[in-house]
């Protein structure tokens, strides 16, 4: 087990070797997290509307499908 001593120097050791942001192109940024906001140049709606849009859909084919079944 190590020391606290040598548990905390390890841990600055390689906290220093890491650079805290880096510019990447766009292509090769998926899976990253951006450190900064990114605004849109369009108007993208937000998640309570793509979930009232995605609920909507599915009472209109609960409703095609009761209609059937009748």
């Amino acid at each position: 087990m190590l020391e606290l001593a040598e548990a905390v120097m390890r841990l600055k050791e390689n906290f220093r070797k890491q650079k805290l942001t880096e510019v990447i192109p766009l292509s090769k940024s998926y899976g990253r997290i951006a450190a900064f906001d990114i605004p849109s140049p369009i108007n993208v709606p937000n998640f309570q509307s793509q979930r009232w849009t995605v609920m909507h859909y599915l009472q209109k084919i609960q409703w095609q499908q009761s209609k059937k079944n009748q």
